[in-house]
């Protein structure tokens, strides 16, 4: 009898034991991780905390990519979350991955389609260019569609012959600026014309940057500016071709 009531008071508090460890949680388990287990969408409260936290731009957008937000990506957010060190990477993936409240947590949205082009004043029938009457300048409609150097970027607009037109170049960081507005969306970029940067909203300018061997680039969803390595960028900056209409 003794023995019986030893070997069922193991049991017990084998089956106890084992209960209580499977409802329990590590202490002191990162937010982080917890939440990527969860596959919930992550709030702006929390992404502002990663921001302060000294949690590197790399692996804020790694997790918003793999659970998304439930938040818009305002103007006003945009400021905050550019005043705490989020750059247009960022930004982007915020704009690309939110996840509305009746959607499931696992799937980011699709990028947002450009505007049709007869929606845009001023393009021209092919929907090729787009002639800014503000400034008299005639645009690509699209970047180059890939990350390249600012050679290659240089290369790329005097080899260009679109509408019919071949003495196009590279924009200067102020033509870049007249073109940004941020209460123009073109997908997650704020840029007039409808011009379509596919998803990737940074443009180099032939502006030199502030050190030697770097140029301006500029940031349609924030407007930011940064001064980058002509070479072996870390960025990924694309192209804007622009031409003087009329010459």
């Amino acid at each position: 009898m003794q023995n019986r009531r030893i070997l069922w008071l193991g049991v017990f508090l084998f089956l106890t034991s084992t209960g209580l460890a499977a409802q329990s949680k590590p202490i002191g388990a990162p937010a982080s991780t917890a939440k990527a287990a969860a596959q919930e969408p992550f709030d702006l409260a929390e992404v502002e905390k990663m921001l302060r936290g000294g949690l590197t731009l790399k692996r804020i957008i790694s997790l918003v990519e793999q659970n998304g937000v439930s938040f818009e990506l305002t103007a006003n957010v945009e400021k905050e979350l550019a005043k705490l060190g989020a750059d247009d990477r960022l930004l982007l993936a915020i704009a690309r991955n939110r996840v509305p409240p009746a959607a499931s947590f696992a799937a980011p949205l699709p990028s947002l389609p450009a505007a049709p082009s007869s929606a845009q004043p001023g393009l021209t029938q092919s929907g090729s260019t787009w002639t800014d009457p503000a400034t008299g300048l005639m645009w690509a409609t699209e970047s180059n569609g890939s990350n390249v150097t600012w050679n290659q970027a240089k290369g790329y607009c005097a080899d260009l012959n679109l509408g019919g037109y071949a003495n196009w170049r590279l924009a200067t960081i102020a033509e870049l600026e007249g073109i940004y507005d941020p209460t123009k969306n073109v997908g997650p970029c704020h840029v007039k014309g409808g011009i379509r940067f596919h998803d990737l909203c940074w443009s180099w300018s032939s502006s030199p940057g502030i050190d030697a061997g770097e140029a301006w680039g500029l940031g349609f969803i924030s407007g930011q500016q940064s001064s980058i390595p002509v070479e072996g960028s870390r960025y990924d900056t694309r192209v804007l071709c622009v031409r003087r209409a009329g010459k």
